[in-house]
């Protein structure tokens, strides 16, 4: 540590059980002011920069002698220190002069330092707040106080390598740039994870001042281009806090943002990877914390002031049984630490993994990954969409990913195929309807990707406007466009589009028919048969007890949002609100509508859809069927597994498998029930069906927890 004199004193610290002695190790006139420092644990290497633009190396342990050169004419900002196998790799930045240089230092048989300078860089921003270097992918990632991560092709030209005090003419150019990682806040930190990616791909974390923690992949491609000539994704973002993730591909290099969380309101500054535990830094509300990603909780926080120009944190371990914590404030070094006192350590009784730790409303199935596992994502009342892996031949379940974006309770999930990728439509209080794009080939094994495209604006005029439901189709000949149904508190259906080229939603139709809170909408696609349109018909169901349709082709043309007045069929089914609604399509132009309420009862309902020689379609009730008291308590969720059963699930914990016969002669469907399951869940909330292959289906329940069932047989 330095002192506070005019020349500027290195004492080494000696820790000892009796007590903590200080030595002189170096002193200087040229850092008696300002400078900035770094230091390699590992070789006990020092390196610090002066404000006349010298730079130093130490040794800790007195192991060689100290080095000394001024390769900046100006005050050095920072220094970085990085590993790079059999040598130290040293970066050194100047802020007024926008200069960064990079040094190789490596050792000779008498341990005296060598020092090599390879190149300098040109710069994405002025201020450069972190730099890191991968010696296996040979690759540099740097990012700026502005909010861009840039690439570098760290690949060594050793002949224009030079040794000290020859500076090399060599100049570095980004190969690929991330512009508003973090919005147009500073990226504070990256951290490379050198257990996670495929072969050839680098998967890093940053951390910024927006408060978001961000997972990136970098590798080099072969030939591969982007349709739009380089980019592949949002553009630019419009403004911080703007969604501006995507795929950028530029010289042979190709830079995927993988999943960007929210993490606090304030700040974050640092990220740490101390084994397999993800470790996140920051100040929030004149307060240090440190919060774990990976099990996702703080574990320590203490008052300290707020941020500090001059701070650092080390972690003993993951589970910070040893830490320290310095910063400097009143031109005073302060420290907080705790030390180990547990030789063997303390392993945490850990029964069980947490869940959402509150009450779950949706949960939708994804599909099946590389290693046969299934993945599905659930989300409820605290607003975090939670990304699962469960193989359920050997009882194993694990969290992938968990995304922070929604403010509050998530409502509704649904999955939409895209040009490119698959699309996930989540919905839920102050009226918020999001994007995302998750990864479309979940076979290949190289990491789950969650990216958010956009972001829905506000229509209605009642700020706690709810959307109770939604759901999401392709718009059939329409490449990049897919419509997306949701049900709102305000009374109002209302009717989406959004689309891929651009990322952006359109609200093209709305209707007040229910009059009361609608709770349930379903989009599918009806087939129109040779010659004819396919047709997109929107169900929804209310607390009126109602189920409407809607045929949505009239509207998906117009300029602007209009009013879609009545449904082409309504049916009351329901005494009082409709809590579940699948619908499924049996045959040309026929409707299964399956359906559950508050009055615990579930009804079935066919309905043949026509086109009149106008081009509108048309629709008729064949036969409908109810079982009056089919739970004993609010049905909350149905689901259809075949044309002729269906499942429910209600508050009384029962889940029940339904035979539904055809009774288009007589008008009447008959409802019996086949077989029933007892669940382990509490407050049911929700369900959905999964066919993991010709013979085996898959059913997950929610409420305050999750199960799921596997071979559900119905004779």
């Amino acid at each position: 540590m330095p002192d506070n004199s005019s020349i500027r004193r290195f004492l080494v610290r000696s820790n000892s059980k009796e007590q903590v002695e200080f030595s002189l190790l170096y002193e200087d006139v040229d850092f008696g002011r300002q400078m900035c420092l770094d230091c390699d644990e590992t070789r006990g290497i020092i390196v610090t920069g002066g404000m006349e633009g010298h730079l130093l190396i130490l040794s800790s342990r007195r192991e060689f002698k100290s080095v000394k050169w001024r390769p900046h004419s100006t005050k050095v900002n920072d220094v970085f220190l990085r590993n790079g196998g059999d040598s130290v790799h040293l970066f050194s930045f100047a802020g007024e002069k926008e200069e960064l240089f990079w040094y190789r230092i490596s050792f000779r048989e008498d341990k005296q330092p060598h020092v090599e300078h390879i190149a300098a860089f040109k710069l994405p921003g002025r201020i450069v707040m972190d730099v890191v270097y991968s010696a296996r992918e040979n690759v540099i990632l740097l990012g700026t106080r502005k909010g861009a991560i840039a690439v570098y092709d760290a690949t060594i030209d050793e002949s224009s390598v030079t040794t000290l005090p020859h500076m090399s003419s060599h100049v570095l150019e980004p190969t690929v740039t991330r512009q508003h990682a973090h919005g147009r806040e500073a990226v504070t930190s990256i951290v490379i994870d050198e257990k996670a990616g495929a072969a050839g791909e680098t998967v890093f974390f940053t951390t910024g001042r927006d408060g978001n923690f961000c997972r990136f992949a970098v590798r080099r491609v072969d030939g591969e281009t982007a349709a739009d000539g380089g980019v592949v994704g949002p553009k630019k973002a419009e403004k911080a806090g703007d969604s501006d993730g995507g795929v950028i591909v530029e010289d042979g290099w190709r830079l995927e943002t993988l999943v960007v969380t929210k993490i606090t309101k304030g700040w974050l500054e640092k990220a740490k990877l101390v084994g397999d535990t993800v470790l996140l830094c920051g100040f929030y509300n004149k307060r240090f914390f440190v919060y774990n990603e990976t099990k996702r909780f703080e574990m320590f926080n203490a008052s300290c002031g707020g941020a500090h120009r001059r701070w650092d944190f080390y972690p003993g371990d993951g589970a910070l049984r040893a830490f320290a914590f310095g910063f400097v404030r009143n031109s005073e070094l302060r420290l907080i630490a705790r030390g180990d006192s547990h030789e063997q350590g303390f392993k945490d009784p850990k029964l069980k993994d947490s869940f959402h730790g509150v009450e779950t409303r949706v949960v939708r199935f994804l599909g099946t990954n590389h290693n046969g596992s299934t993945v599905f994502v659930t989300s409820g009342e605290d607003g975090i969409l939670k990304f699962h892996e469960c193989r359920t031949s050997s009882n194993e379940h694990k969290v992938i990913a968990d995304v922070r974006k929604h403010v509050s309770v998530v409502r509704g999930i649904s999955l939409s195929a895209g040009a490119n990728s698959t699309l996930l439509f989540t919905a839920g209080a102050r009226e918020e309807l999001r994007c995302w794009s998750l990864d479309n080939d979940m076979s290949a094994g190289t990491g789950f990707r969650c990216l958010e495209l956009a972001c829905a604006p506000m229509v209605s005029l009642i700020k706690e406007t709810r959307i109770m439901d939604a759901s999401a189709v392709p718009v059939p000949n329409r490449d990049g466009l897919h419509l997306v149904g949701t049900a709102c508190s305000d009374a109002f259906v209302r009717i989406w589009t959004f689309n891929e080229k651009n990322r952006q939603f359109a609200l093209i139709g709305i209707s007040k028919f229910h009059g009361r809170c609608v709770l349930k909408c379903q989009a599918v696609v009806v087939p129109g048969g040779e010659g004819q349109q396919d047709a997109i018909v929107v169900s929804s169901a209310g607390t009126d007890g109602r189920i409407a349709i809607w045929e949505c082709n009239s509207v998906l043309d117009s300029p602007k949002c209009v009013d879609m007045g009545e449904p082409i069929i309504a049916e009351r089914l329901h005494q009082s609100g409709v809590n579940g609604l699948d619908v499924r399509i049996a045959k040309a132009r026929t409707l299964l509508v399956a359906s559950g309420g508050d009055d615990n009862a579930v009804a079935a309902m066919t309905v043949s859809l026509a086109v009149n020689g106008n081009g509108s379609w048309s629709a008729v009730r064949k036969a409908t069927g109810t079982v009056v008291s089919a739970h004993s308590s609010p049905v909350s969720a149905v689901r259809w597994i075949r044309d002729d059963i269906m499942l429910s699930t209600s508050l009384d914990q029962r889940l029940n498998a339904w035979a539904v016969s055809n009774g288009e002669q007589s008008g009447e469907l008959s409802l019996a029930c086949k077989k029933s399951y007892f669940s382990d869940i509490a407050d049911i909330s929700d369900l959905d069906v999964y066919d993991a292959d010709a013979n085996t289906i898959q059913v997950a329940v929610v409420g305050f927890g999750m199960e799921v069932w596997e071979t559900v047989q119905v004779a």
